[in-house]
């Protein structure tokens, strides 16, 4: 059997913004993209699978917790749908919903939550990204306070990625 290729994930906020360049058509032509990833053990990951200078798709992929400090994005609308595991959504005022497989929130620009894994299995989801203004930062994140927020912190409790062999699906 041959080993499966994987694209590469961000490993960082600034790897993020290069890989999203990257990956950006300015083009009319169609990206087509497979939903795999290899799971984690450990960590998570951010695997960006296409994108337009105005909209882009990521998996994401979580061992375990997920996005733990409250955070907006005032540049981008975005939507989440759970492929597997199960992810509590978190609001700022600790309202709470969980998402099944199969099931997804919209998050408009400037709205503040969190979402952690819930259940045995990793979270996997689809992030599907749309910047509001071209020529602002579209990965821009702001905490609760309104100063700047890079994911790929302990703060956000990132943690060292670790691969496992699985795959998803």
């Amino acid at each position: 059997m041959a080993q499966q290729e994987f694209l590469p994930y961000a490993e960082n906020m600034d790897d993020y913004s290069d890989k999203l360049r990257e990956a950006q058509s300015a083009d009319s032509m169609p990206q087509f993209f497979k939903l795999t990833a290899q799971l984690p053990e450990k960590g998570n990951t951010d695997t960006i699978l296409a994108a337009t200078e105005r909209s882009w798709v990521v998996i994401k992929t979580y061992a375990e917790g997920g996005e733990n400090t409250i955070h907006a994005h005032p540049n981008d609308e975005h939507t989440f749908v759970v492929l597997q595991g199960r992810a509590n959504f978190i609001g700022p005022n600790d309202e709470k919903r969980t998402c099944e497989k199969y099931e997804g929130v919209i998050m408009p620009a400037g709205c503040y939550y969190r979402f952690e894994s819930v259940g045995d299995e990793p979270l996997v989801m689809i992030r599907m990204g749309f910047v509001i203004d071209p020529e602002q930062d579209p990965l821009g994140r702001i905490k609760a306070d309104g100063s700047d927020f890079d994911a790929y912190t302990s703060e956000n409790k990132s943690d060292t990625l670790v691969l496992s062999e699985a795959v998803f699906p």
